[in-house]
């Protein structure tokens, strides 16, 4: 073999191994590779300092009115973000975790947008732009749960925009949904005229989306009476509030933001609600009738007593009379045995079934009073 055809094959072979180290550019789809990657393309929560060929993303989520309205809450997680780098800058994905941001949809209409992270990446122009959603949780206003489609589980739309060395761009991206026609269904789409680098932006990070809490009552309040709190946020009903009533955990609000619980006979009421790390009270004095309110104090400190209208017999119905302070005790829980057998009515009476057993063991209760009667019946030796 001749040198001019050895270094003919020689140049070949370093040129095909060349165009295999070139690989091919990365995709949403397929967000792993074998190469290396610089220090611009790592995640960044809030960085000090950037690369001399890198700039930082400030990465936004906003949304598009559209069928908005339907929804009381419209819970979007995103997992993972990515930017395609224009084929002229060499292509390529510069992909990041996220952190399971969850952000309602609800909150971010018009200008209003919330920071998922900021990343440093490359310097070039990018040319799409992909949000990965691993969660989608949404309620009408009439608080039915509904399901929104989700294409491919990731949302993408093309818009330029260029990265230079030290800059500090904010990119918003768009999310709206989309009624299917009468079909009841809806579907999440992305918004090109909406997203960008251009469009107005008025940040609501948590703390200024999770404005103070707002506790009122719903409907009449009376001692010992059950009575209804609503919890809000800018307008919205807060779920899942704790709710403390005097200092005593009565429950969590529901999805319409209320707990109903029963109002102590304390002269005083403080309500107590914490969602998250914020927390909000109301604090009321109960207007009360004086002989009302003596006549209940003098039933509450009476003793209960509790006799049996006539002869009890083993097998045989009996009526059994509950008072206190001499009048007669309505709604009185009666126990035969170890055995709830039903309240006493008006007249504070109840008839029960005495049943065949040696002993006899009848507990009457209301409130926090409560009276015992024992029975010891003669077994016939005879039988």
């Amino acid at each position: 073999m001749s040198r001019q055809t050895l270094q003919a094959l020689l140049v070949a072979s370093v040129v095909l191994l060349a165009g295999c180290a070139g690989g091919i550019s990365g995709s949403p789809g397929s967000p792993t590779t074998n190469s290396p990657t610089t220090d611009a393309d790592q995640t960044t929560s809030s960085p000090t300092s950037t690369s001399p060929d890198a700039g930082t993303v400030a990465f936004y989520i906003s949304d598009e009115e559209n069928a908005i309205s339907d929804f009381q809450h419209l819970n979007v997680t995103v997992t993972r973000v990515g930017f395609e780098r224009a084929g002229t800058d060499g292509g390529g994905w510069a992909e990041r975790e996220v952190d399971n941001e969850t952000v309602d949809l609800t909150t971010l209409q018009g200008a209003n947008a919330t920071l998922v992270n900021q990343y440093t990446i490359q310097n070039g122009t990018y040319s799409k732009v992909f949000v990965h959603v691993s969660n989608v949780n949404a309620t009408l206003q009439n608080g039915e749960q509904v399901r929104v489609k989700l294409p491919s589980e990731k949302l993408q739309l093309t818009n330029d925009f260029t990265v230079t060395s030290g800059s500090d761009v904010d990119f918003v991206f768009d999310i709206t949904v989309h009624k299917a026609g009468n079909s009841g269904k809806y579907i999440l789409k992305p918004v090109i005229s909406e997203s960008g680098t251009d469009v107005p932006i008025k940040p609501t990070g948590n703390e200024e989306r999770r404005e103070d809490l707002k506790l009122q009552f719903v409907g009449n309040l009376s001692q010992s009476a059950n009575a209804t709190v609503e919890v809000t946020r800018d307008g919205e009903a807060v779920a899942n509030a704790t709710v403390l009533v005097n200092e005593e955990d009565v429950g969590t609000t529901d999805s319409n933001g209320r707990v109903t619980f029963g109002v102590p006979r304390d002269e005083n009421l403080k309500v107590t609600v914490t969602k998250d790390d914020h927390q909000a009270e109301l604090e009321v004095t109960l207007d009360h009738d004086s002989e009302t309110d003596n006549q209940a104090g003098e039933k509450a400190d009476a003793e209960l007593n509790a006799t049996f209208v006539g002869t009890v017999s083993q097998g045989e119905n009996a009526t059994l009379s509950v008072t206190q302070n001499g009048s007669a005790v309505e709604n009185a829980t009666v126990v035969v045995n170890d055995e709830t057998v039903g309240t006493t009515d008006t007249d504070g009476k109840l008839t029960v079934a005495v049943p065949n057993a040696d002993t006899l063991t009848v507990v009457a209760q209301v409130d926090d009073a409560e009276v015992e009667l024992e029975y010891e019946f003669e077994s016939d030796d005879n039988s």
